[in-house]
């Protein structure tokens, strides 16, 4: 290394590039996430990175794994206190309040696409930058509109492929019915104490909900008999559930009731679910969410009903990798290559014209030899290569190569753009 040399730097661990080798499937998943929830009526939204630390605080609770071990939390230079987002709905409900985008409006259907933060060890499918999709429903609330979030997901996860995935239900009841479940439960735990990991001990004071969420043989084995959550709901909060149960049967939508789901965040209430992979290993939830209606109104909103769930991009990436799924160039990249340069304005005039049409397009302006441009195809996985020779001129076609099969045929000028539609379609 020489004197003005310095060393290279690296990412932050936990932080990753995603390389343009990787980017198709983010791309694919993003493009497919829009089109299913645009379709019922759903408008993107955009929130900040960094949000007040008070609003985590409030929405997600102070006794919190997030809150309290894992969040991005800092002073700025006027000593205020904020954090790095570690998940998006607090910040979209309080996007909400502050627009007042609920006005006039019977129902409000917002997603998002973005990075969360969280300061946990990095693992599979955990990382310190993650990225999540998710949507929140604002208005009625009505059993219905739980049904229309699951509707959503299960088209969604149909249009990128995914298959194995299962999904898990349960019913969290009224805030006064859960608080008395919790009393309950902290009861069963404290007689079992003993037995409980060191986490899931700390866990029994603060926040007993998320002893269900350890994965610790010896806290799986306590909770194995712990009281369920669903044997505490009234009346109303049993209808809800069987009525949704019913519903997703109806439209034969396979689920599971599952006791265990209880989301430890404080702001749910009624119907939870999670969706889960066996591709994820022990922690195989790809994405999770439900009814918090009493969020809005928390952080100083309005009361309305409100739902929503979140998606993690690189457990679904994982899931559909488990599967086997193949993210080729869904696009087909085309290759273009000329014999000499006095056809390089040829070339590029027809490369111009099918860019237009959506294909991702590449020429080497410098270099004339056939050999060498088929080399540069392959290099780039190119699907077709198009190629311009003294013999093509003369003729007004091109010689379109399919570089999979070795195929090759000659193509009029005005009939390259139909062709390449053809072969794509």
């Amino acid at each position: 290394m020489s004197k003005n040399q310095q060393k290279a730097l690296q990412n932050v661990k936990g932080m990753d590039d995603i390389l343009p080798g990787e980017i198709r499937p983010w791309q694919e998943i993003e493009r497919k996430f829009r089109e299913v929830f645009e379709s019922w009526n759903f408008k993107e939204i955009r929130t900040p990175l960094v949000e007040p630390l008070e609003l985590f605080k409030r929405s997600i609770g102070s006794d919190t794994d997030i809150v309290a071990k894992e969040m991005f939390a800092f002073k700025d230079r006027k000593d205020r206190d904020l954090a790095l987002r570690p998940e998006a709905t607090a910040s979209v409900v309080r996007s909400f309040i502050q627009h007042r985008l609920g006005e006039g409006i019977k129902n409000l259907g917002l997603y998002y696409w973005g990075s969360m933060y969280r300061a946990e060890r990095p693992q599979k499918g955990r990382k310190r930058e993650f990225y999540q999709a998710g949507c929140e429903l604002f208005g009625e609330s009505h059993p219905y509109q739980d049904i229309v979030l699951i509707t959503a997901l299960k088209k969604f996860l149909k249009e990128i492929g995914l298959q194995q995935y299962e999904l898990k239900i349960n019913h969290l009841g009224t805030p006064e019915e859960r608080a008395k479940y919790i009393k309950e439960l902290q009861k069963y735990l404290k007689t079992h104490e003993e037995k409980l990991s060191a986490d899931s001990k700390r866990r029994l004071e603060t926040n007993p909900l998320r002893v269900f969420d350890s994965k610790l043989k010896e806290d799986l084995e306590v909770t194995a008999g712990a009281p369920k959550l669903i044997d505490s709901l009234g009346e109303a909060s049993r209808e809800q559930f069987e009525m949704i149960q019913e519903k997703l049967k109806k439209m034969k939508i396979d689920f599971v009731v599952e006791p265990r789901i209880v989301r430890g965040l404080d702001y749910y209430t009624g119907f939870v679910f999670e969706v889960t992979h066996p591709a994820l290993g022990a922690q195989d939830a790809i994405g999770a969410g439900g009814r918090y209606d009493g969020l809005v109104e928390m952080l100083g909103g309005p009361q309305v009903g409100a739902s929503g769930f979140a998606l993690g991009i690189e457990r679904l990436l994982l899931s559909l990798k488990g599967e086997g799924k193949d993210w080729s160039d869904a696009n087909h990249s085309i290759y273009f290559g000329a014999l000499s340069k006095e056809y390089f304005d040829t070339l590029h005039e027809l490369r111009v014209k099918v860019a237009a049409l959506g294909f991702e397009t590449e020429a080497d302006y410098l270099q004339t030899a056939l050999k060498k441009h088929l080399s540069q195809a392959n290099k780039i996985k190119a699907s077709f290569t198009v190629i311009l020779g003294e013999a093509e001129i003369g003729k007004q076609v091109v010689l379109l190569k399919d570089m999979a099969s070795g195929e090759q045929k000659e193509v009029p000028f005005s009939k390259l753009e139909e062709t390449l539609k053809t072969i794509r379609s």
